[in-house]
């Protein structure tokens, strides 16, 4: 399955056409990213980013272990989708296939060249996570379970429908991207350092006249000793759940989609199948909307239309219009007007 969808993508990319939504219309990105180099807010020397202009943007997927492939000695174990946003416009990204291929594989008869899909066999959960969005200590790949830069996208079923052969598949998430001054803020964050401190086995008296096996010395006043790192999120960065504190999915209709997640409260929009055939044609889809200021401090203002914030005062039934819509948008309707 991997080295069919490698061979349709120009540069080892599994992406499709961007959509992009804002101010009530709808348009495909550029698909050419331009000569001006791309930021890169999680790095310390950037460049840092600013508004209007392009952002380099990964996401890492999972794989279903049937979809792994070996080039030489290195085994490949995930799928990345690479885009080139504009800072501060809102806009909902495809990753084509990522279901599929983070849950189902493909196997084809030589013989008759027919086609059988299939769910992955001992299903685990796979993870989608943003490059560069991890913490302070580890900023490259986010820590699963711990990094708000990395979610749960895939997860065994059975739990939930009671059926042995089914997965839970993630459609619709929100990424955060918060900025100071065009970079990722670690507000707190610190290295490993040492420091000095009184000792609290100094005796004068054993100074010279005992021999500690453990390391303890008696005869300094004082000691260095290790200072661990603090380590902690980028401000306001990384995914935002899509369904409630009630677990109810708030970006389409709730009597269609269900919350899929590993956190009560924190779980985000999706579906239950148990059908591989079903599963090719879902997508996963993520708006990602941007915070703080740009390396000009130009305040960003595209968080200010993010569908989700509607939540806080919109009422149920308006709320769910606009999640009816986005829903439209994702099924292929692009004429649809917020």
């Amino acid at each position: 399955m991997m080295s069919s969808c490698l061979s349709r993508i120009p540069a080892a990319l599994c992406v499709t056409a961007v959509l992009a939504l804002l101010c009530g219309e709808t348009s495909l990105a550029q698909a050419n990213c331009g000569s001006t180099p791309l930021c890169r807010p999680y790095e310390k020397i950037g460049p840092a980013c600013l508004r209007n202009r392009r952002m380099n943007l990964r996401f890492i997927l999972d794989t279903a272990k049937e979809n792994n492939f070996t080039v030489g000695s290195t085994l490949h174990n995930v799928a990345t989708y690479g885009f080139c946003p504009v800072v501060d416009q809102l806009s909902s990204f495809t990753l084509t296939g990522a279901p599929f291929l983070a849950s189902s594989y493909i196997t084809k008869d030589e013989a008759s060249g027919s086609v059988t899909r299939h769910l992955s066999l001992g299903m685990k959960p796979r993870y989608l996570s943003v490059y560069g969005f991890g913490t302070s200590n580890s900023t490259a790949y986010p820590e699963k379970g711990f990094s708000r830069g990395t979610v749960l996208v895939a997860v065994n079923g059975s739990h939930f429908t009671g059926v042995s052969n089914s997965v839970g598949i993630v459609t619709i998430l929100s990424l955060e991207i918060g900025l100071h001054s065009g970079l990722f803020n670690y507000i707190g964050a610190t290295e490993a350092s040492e420091t000095t401190v009184s000792n609290p086995n100094f005796d004068p008296r054993l100074c010279n006249s005992t021999i500690s096996s453990s390391g303890v010395t008696y005869c300094d006043m004082e000691i260095t000793v290790p200072v661990a790192a603090t380590v902690v999120q980028p401000a306001k960065v990384g995914f935002t759940p899509t369904c409630d504190a009630h677990d109810t999915c708030t970006m389409a209709d709730p009597h269609v989609y269900q919350c899929i997640g590993d956190i009560p409260g924190q779980k985000n929009c999706g579906v239950y199948k148990s059908d591989p055939n079903n599963i090719e044609g879902l997508q996963l889809t993520v708006w990602v909307s941007y915070y703080g200021t740009d390396s000009r401090r130009k305040v960003l203002t595209s968080g200010g239309k993010n569908p989700l914030n509607f939540v806080s005062f919109a009422r149920t039934n308006a709320l769910r219009a606009i999640g009816d819509k986005i829903s439209n948008l994702f099924h292929g309707n692009i004429s649809v007007l917020l």
